[in-house]
């Protein structure tokens, strides 16, 4: 019989294949090949679907193993990322953690302080000499508080950071930048952020006094700016009659009563330095 001619494509089939070196069944079988075999190397349907099956399960197990490869490298990503975790952790445990936290409170007196100006009827001419002289005092009074303020702060944070190099003298490492603040003032001495001041406030009222009448411009408050309006809305006919400073200090008096008695009210169970309704928060 003569050979079928090769395919378009090329590709010689496994008869072809078989009679190019002339092979047929019966040497096939003279040589030991089980009979079925024999007939499915001449089968060519047969070793297509065989070579298709193959293929396709070879790709298979590719597919599996580059999965396998994938998730072997998420493994090892993971594992050295949680390693490098866990070195961190120990060494700030161990080296970058300060071994003793360092805090501060400075307690400083509030003042209470009203201002009540002679409202007499020689004084309304150069009223506007009196009011300025009484809004400057006022003004330094606010300005020596809060350098009493900073001067606290800065001595108190000094202590402080004698107090951490005492205790970590002796360390070959420590971190320590975190605990300190630019100081406005003096770049050169930076301040503790651990250091608290309390208190040290400038609560300012004002007033008005003569012999007809006794008046309050506005109530204490810690807003020393709100002294200018208000002394800016009086006017000539406030100023009239003679002092009488027994009214006067009676007003003081009976304001301070009034507001600590509100505050009281309002705080009650707080300790003292705690009754003030308009104070800041802590800086």
């Amino acid at each position: 019989s003569s050979a079928p001619a090769a395919a378009d494509t090329g590709v010689l089939t496994g008869s072809q294949i078989a009679l190019r070196n002339r092979i047929d069944r019966g040497s096939l079988i003279a040589r030991g090949v089980p009979e079925d075999y024999a007939d499915a190397v001449l089968d060519d349907c047969y070793m297509e679907r065989l070579i298709k099956a193959t293929n396709k399960l070879e790709k298979k197990r590719r597919k599996a193993r580059d999965r396998y490869v994938h998730l072997t490298r998420y493994i090892l990503v993971a594992l050295l990322l949680q390693a490098a975790l866990m070195l961190v952790i120990a060494l700030h445990k161990t080296v970058l953690a300060p071994e003793f936290h360092f805090t501060m409170e400075v307690a400083l007196e509030d003042v209470d302080m009203v201002v009540m100006l002679d409202a007499s009827n020689h004084l309304g001419e150069s009223r506007a000499a009196q009011q300025d002289a009484a809004a400057r005092f006022s003004r330094a009074m606010a300005e020596a508080m809060e350098d009493l303020r900073y001067t606290s702060r800065s001595e108190a944070s000094k202590m402080m950071r004698k107090a951490r190099e005492q205790k970590t003298r002796g360390r070959w490492f420590e971190l320590n930048s975190g605990h300190l603040m630019h100081n406005e003032r003096d770049p050169s001495e930076p301040l503790d952020a651990d250091v608290r001041i309390m208190g040290g406030r400038l609560r300012l009222a004002t007033g008005l006094f003569n012999a007809i009448s006794t008046q309050m411009l506005h109530p204490l408050t810690l807003n020393t700016a709100a002294q200018g309006p208000a002394l800016e809305g009086t006017s000539r006919e406030d100023y009239a009659a003679h002092s009488r400073w027994h009214s006067a200090m009676q007003a003081c008096r009976d304001h301070y009563r009034k507001t600590r008695t509100l505050e009281a009210g309002a705080f009650k169970d707080f300790p003292r330095r705690a009754q003030r309704w308009d104070r800041p928060p802590k800086v």
